[in-house]
């Protein structure tokens, strides 16, 4: 495919890319450079949407590639099936030169407006990755609509782009082959403190059920929340358990600096439906539903007490 242009946007490097780029600039008319001095991910993604020209937009990360056929293979599949949207799968490289496929799609066309909220759990639990440079957007739509990413995020804003989008979308094309490279580097963009992690943990929160009622799709909002609820507890919370026991050897400190981490989300976070807290396996979902936070840090503080017991217990039942 030739009919391309490159929008690079050099957001303050402080190596010689400025120079470089636009050295190839000079001698390709299909790369336009613009320069701007550490606007942040979200603010220089918007810019290049700004001043892109094209009907179909597609998005890289600077330390990623894509293979040579990839824009024609998604434009193909938009165009001959029809659809707004198109989603590639992924290979995953490390610095050691490991590579694996990061996804388990097919190659299908789904009629995403037909189930929107099945499409939330499906984006959400990772089946077509939360990031968008493995994807094609229709631009008439972005600009009718004015998507944008959030420029107060710098975590899950491609999720929550992601997200809007998909309210506007009609039919989905899936190619499985994992035509986009994703380079895992040391040097890449961290996630953070666990303080910043839950300032975007929440903003995803707001500003996506903001978006559902603004559009009155309870049902996408009903889909992402359970969704929310899940990652938190599977994801965040263990995250925050590991370094908390971690960095405290005493058990109310522990317990302490847990109970202040959980305060910091927006309390609706923790939604768990009844079926959820059931059992002795929902006791602790129930606690957190009830925002019985300190009771919650407890238990998380308690463990590691009790895990010398248990083991021990297992082993005289064993024999």
């Amino acid at each position: 495919m030739k009919d391309v242009e490159v929008i690079a946007v050099n957001d303050g490097s402080t190596d010689n890319s400025a120079a470089l780029l636009d050295a190839m600039a000079a001698a390709n008319c299909r790369l336009r450079v613009f320069h701007s001095s550490n606007k942040g991910v979200s603010a220089t993604r918007n810019f290049g949407m700004q001043q892109a020209q094209g009907e179909w937009i597609g998005f890289a990360d600077a330390d990623d590639f894509m293979a040579p056929a990839m824009l024609e293979e998604l434009y193909n599949a938009v165009v001959m099936n029809g659809c707004n949207w198109a989603i590639c799968n992924v290979q995953v490289q490390n610095e050691q030169g490991a590579v694996r496929t990061r996804l388990k799609i097919a190659d299908a066309v789904i009629d995403a407006a037909a189930d929107r909220p099945a499409f939330v759990h499906s984006l959400m639990r990772f089946q077509y990755d939360n990031a968008n440079w493995n994807k094609l957007f229709n631009a008439a739509i972005l600009q009718k609509e004015g998507l944008q990413f959030n420029t107060a995020m710098h975590l899950w804003e491609d999720l929550l782009f992601n997200l809007q989008y998909l309210h506007f979308a009609g039919k989905v094309a899936t190619i499985a082959k994992p035509l986009y490279h994703y380079r895992i580097l040391s040097q890449s963009i961290q996630s953070g403190s666990f303080v910043k992690k839950t300032e975007q943990f929440n903003c995803l929160y707001n500003s996506y059920l903001q978006f559902t009622r603004s559009y009155a799709a309870q049902a996408e909002g009903t889909a992402f929340q359970t969704e929310m609820s899940r990652i938190v507890y599977n994801q965040l919370l263990y995250e925050a358990e590991v370094n908390v026991l971690s960095h405290h050897r005493f058990f109310l400190k522990a317990a302490v600096s847990y109970r202040k981490y959980l305060q910091q989300f927006v309390p609706a976070v923790f939604t768990y439906s009844p079926a959820e807290r059931r059992g002795l396996r929902g006791i602790k979902k129930q606690l957190l539903h009830k925002q019985y936070y300190t009771l919650f840090a407890l238990t998380v503080a308690v463990k590691p007490w009790l895990k010398k017991p248990y083991l021990l217990i297992r082993r005289l039942l064993k024999k």
